[in-house]
């Protein structure tokens, strides 16, 4: 296998979305999986994705979101971050092909729409807040 071939974005025809529930709203996201052509889905990969999608409380994250929006655009966010939904919006979930079971929440952004933004998770836990280019 060539290690510097480029990735490949599969989504897999079974579980190609996932019912979620995010910040009390219910959305239906596409997965995507790093992996290269001719690999497959990993149960370890399966197991992130149910871990995040199933169980995870994303409201125990809202916080963390909102302080985000608010570092990064003070004034625009000044009183109005009582529906994150403005400014935030959940497009997909990448899942990693990694040992740490990485995935990430993929976002729009209302104040970088080039780059959105993405809540990275590791073994299940939030452990940062950036743009998508972080985990892509």
């Amino acid at each position: 296998m060539n290690v510097n071939a480029p990735r490949k974005h599969l989504k897999e025809v079974l579980m190609s979305n996932k019912e979620i529930i995010i910040w009390g709203r219910q959305f239906e996201l596409p997965i995507d999986f790093d992996i290269f052509p001719g690999e497959t889905i990993t149960d370890e990969m399966r197991k992130a994705t149910d871990a995040l999608a199933g169980s995870h409380n994303f409201d125990e994250d809202l916080d963390a979101v909102k302080e985000y929006c608010r570092k990064s655009n003070a004034a625009a966010t000044e009183g109005k971050l009582d529906n994150i939904f403005r400014f935030v919006m959940p497009q997909s979930i990448y899942v990693c092909n990694d040992k740490k079971h990485t995935v990430g929440l993929m976002c729009n952004y209302k104040f970088d729409p080039e780059h959105g933004i993405v809540l990275m998770y590791e073994n299940n836990k939030l452990v940062e807040i950036g743009p998508q280019d972080i985990i892509l």
